[in-house]
């Protein structure tokens, strides 16, 4: 199980969850037999799934894999600068390009870890 929150989430945030969860599931008892139950968070690389996603993280920097070549590139790394309803800007600086993006052409969009 993946949980997430606008602040981040600590260890603590996921011990409380399985905790809750497990009295849950001792209670309720939905499967035949053993079962292990793993809480954890989505990860600083973590992947976009909706376009809530992409507005949560609009200045962030992401790593962008199309379907299909966006203006000669599959692979987009670079600052997030908007998202609509229906697409994306990502801007990467070193190469002084911007995307505009379909969402029906990303195959996945994660954070990119910046150290």
């Amino acid at each position: 199980m993946v949980i997430d929150k606008e602040t981040g989430v600590t260890l603590g945030d996921c011990e409380t969850v399985s905790r809750m969860v497990s009295a849950w599931l001792d209670v309720e008892d939905p499967f035949e037999g053993n079962y292990n139950l793993e809480v954890s968070s989505p990860g600083l690389d973590r992947l976009f799934y909706k376009i809530d996603d992409y507005q949560r993280f609009v200045g962030r920097k992401v790593r962008t894999m199309l379907h299909r070549a966006v203006d000669g590139e599959k692979l987009i790394i670079g600052k997030l600068a908007t998202a609509d309803a229906e697409r994306a800007v990502i801007i990467d600086e070193e190469r002084e390009r911007e995307y505009n993006v379909r969402f029906a052409d990303i195959r996945w969009t994660r954070l990119e870890i910046v150290v």
